[in-house]
């Protein structure tokens, strides 16, 4: 991440990340890891764990969701484990660590009008620190 591509430099999101709490890093992820996270996508679909649902009219456009796909999911979990993500999270957020925690894929069909369930998290996972 760096002026010189055209993207945000990394000093410039880290100052986001302070004042806001969130930033939103584009164009970092290669096409390679985009077609893996896709393949991924594409099996879990195939075959739906157990904690997976499916959102809204089945007669409709899909909208579903499912929980640690990586663990099933040999392409997620290359992703987790091999791509960059973490690097670029530790970067933004000024650590020389990250910790996988967490996964749920949510997938919206194009033309899909029912709404992506939302929630608050906070409650109930007990993560503190920076």
């Amino acid at each position: 991440m760096n002026t010189d591509s055209g993207s945000t430099s990394t000093s410039k999101l880290r100052a986001d990340y302070e004042r806001d709490d969130v930033v939103c890093v584009r164009d970092v992820i290669s096409l390679d890891w985009l077609e893996t996270l896709c393949r991924a996508t594409d099996a879990a679909l195939a075959n739906p764990g157990p904690l997976t649902e499916a959102y809204g009219d089945p007669d409709k456009p899909l909208c579903f969701g499912d929980l640690d796909v990586w663990m099933r999911v040999g392409d997620f979990k290359d992703y987790v484990l091999s791509s960059p993500a973490a690097r670029i999270c530790g970067e933004v957020v000024g650590s020389s660590t990250a910790r996988f925690f967490y996964d749920q894929l949510l997938v919206k069909e194009v033309g899909c009008a029912d709404r992506t369930p939302w929630h608050q998290d906070q409650p109930y996972w007990a993560v503190k620190g920076r």
